[in-house]
């Protein structure tokens, strides 16, 4: 019994240990899963800033090194000496000569230009790939219709004007294929007085290039929001065509409110993470005008998507390993505490009942006895005991061998235990000897008990089942007050053996 019952603790314990374990092991991971996404999400929005910051510098080094271009062509005599405001043909062909060499070094300028006060184009040098040509007079073209002329009225001596990042146009039409140009414009004197104005037509592709080997997928925006720079290329230069549809305003209005309202910062929108910046081209040199570009880059969802997948599926390898842990030391820990409480029941089973019989033992019994004598002193109640012995134990042992022996004795422990009211004890107190108690019980109904028992006896000896015959003698006594467990003993044994010698003089006469 107590076997089932240790089983069932232990598995409740097993089950307590591996839940906890369980759920404790669960927060962890999910904690820690949690936490290195952050950190995985803080590294890619990190690496997105520090791009930006790379875009920053690129674009602060690009202006620095124009300006430095406009500067020494500002401050030279070349542009007036190439221009055909120079009547010595000689030395029209020579800084003529100076500004091809120049452009074949730098090989940046699509054109370079120096354009008088009227708008008239008086010198200027195409780069084509690389197949330099001096346009003839010609060939010229007036610019003063063009938007940044006429803004350039209001630039000072050294400073610097930047026009839009647009498609170049000549004659009045968007030259084809696309050419992205960003002009740079400065005042240009001569012996003291202003005379025009040098035009460096930087070509944007390489900008462009440049701009997409930091970050392919960013965008560059102007202040209204067309796209510049993009990696979808059909929306670039909306403004340039009238499609006014093709701006981040419209396509992401709410991530644009962001962008456009703050200098820098982050943003979070249907799981994608924009990061962005603006780059003042007034804090760059002597530039003047107001011009400002967004950088905006992206990480989106697949992005992390998929750190987020190799990252659940590692920590899912792990959970499961230290799920497995977990039940290999449960069954460790419940393992050892039920072999340790089965040692323990084992023992106290040792200490409280008979090997054989599974009846309490002698111990026991005397102390329950002593319990009956304690109760009766204090309450007068009565109760008796009997003195119950085995006939012919000996002999069975002796003929038929010791299993029938044992079997003898757990047969008679059996009626005993069976047939006794449940509120009796019966305990086996010798090798032959039984001590049963009747709580509540005096010497005649104690004898009524016993003649149940002895009725058992004779129905499995009228059956020959057995090959032994199970006579009992017995000896009761009723306990009157004061007496010792010792008395109360051994008037029982007596009586006990009065029975014995009753029941062989019946069998020798049978």
């Amino acid at each position: 019994m107590y076997k089932k019952q240790i089983k069932k603790k232990s598995l409740k314990l097993f089950f307590e240990i591996f839940i906890l374990s369980s759920i404790i092991l669960s927060f962890i991971v999910f904690f820690t899963y949690k936490v290195r996404m952050n950190n995985y999400i803080n590294i890619l929005l990190e690496n997105e800033k520090n791009k930006i910051s790379l875009q920053n510098e690129f674009i602060k080094v690009f202006m620095e090194d124009l300006t430095k271009d406009l500067n020494f062509l500002s401050y030279s005599e070349i542009p007036y000496r190439a221009s055909y405001l120079n009547k010595n043909i000689s030395s029209l062909k020579n800084s003529q000569l100076e500004i091809i060499n120049f452009s074949k070094y730098k090989k940046v300028y699509d054109q370079i230009r120096f354009i008088d006060l009227n708008g008239n184009e008086q010198m200027r040098v195409n780069y084509n790939n690389g197949n330099i040509k001096v346009l003839k007079k010609d060939e010229l073209q007036n610019k003063s219709h063009r938007y940044y002329f006429k803004d350039m009225k209001y630039i000072k001596k050294d400073e610097i004007y930047v026009s839009y990042f647009d498609l170049n146009v000549e004659k009045k039409e968007i030259e084809v294929p696309y050419k992205p140009t960003i002009r740079f414009l400065q005042p240009y004197y001569y012996d003291g007085e202003k005379i025009g104005y040098i035009v460096l037509n930087y070509i944007g592709n390489n900008f462009i290039e440049e701009f997409k080997n930091i970050r392919k997928r960013m965008y560059l925006l102007d202040e209204d929001g067309y796209f510049l720079i993009t990696p979808n290329k059909e929306d670039e230069w909306g403004f340039m065509f009238g499609e006014k549809d093709k701006t981040f305003k419209n396509y992401y209005p709410e991530v644009s409110k962001e962008v456009f309202s703050k200098k820098s910062g982050t943003i979070k929108f249907k799981n994608i993470i924009y990061v962005f910046n603006t780059i003042d081209l007034k804090l760059f040199s002597n530039i003047k005008n107001k011009t400002t570009w967004k950088v905006v880059s992206y990480i989106k969802n697949d992005d992390y998507k998929k750190i987020s997948n190799n990252l659940f599926f590692n920590t899912l390898i792990l959970y499961i390993f230290m799920i497995i842990i977990i039940l290999i030391v449960s069954y460790i820990i419940t393992r050892y505490n039920y072999q340790k409480l089965y040692n323990e029941e084992l023992i106290k089973e040792y200490a409280t009942y008979d090997e054989l019989t599974h009846l309490y033992n002698r111990r026991i019994v005397m102390n329950f006895l002593n319990e009956l004598i304690k109760l009766s002193n204090r309450e007068h109640n009565k109760f008796c005991v009997c003195f119950a012995d085995v006939n012919n134990l000996k002999k069975v042992n002796d003929t038929l061998g010791h299993d029938y022996g044992d079997d003898l004795i757990k047969t008679v422990a059996r009626i005993l235990k069976e047939t006794v009211r449940e509120v009796d004890i019966v305990g086996r107190i010798g090798g032959d000897e039984f001590l049963i108690l009747f709580p509540k019980c005096d010497k005649e109904n104690a004898e009524k008990i016993w003649n149940r028992i002895n009725k058992k006896f004779e129905e499995i000896n009228s059956t020959n089942e057995k090959k032994f015959k199970v006579v009992v003698a017995h000896g009761i006594e009723e306990y009157q007050n004061k007496m010792n467990i010792n008395e109360l003993i051994k008037i029982a044994d007596q009586k006990m053996y009065e029975d014995k010698k009753r029941l062989k003089s019946n069998q020798n006469k049978l």
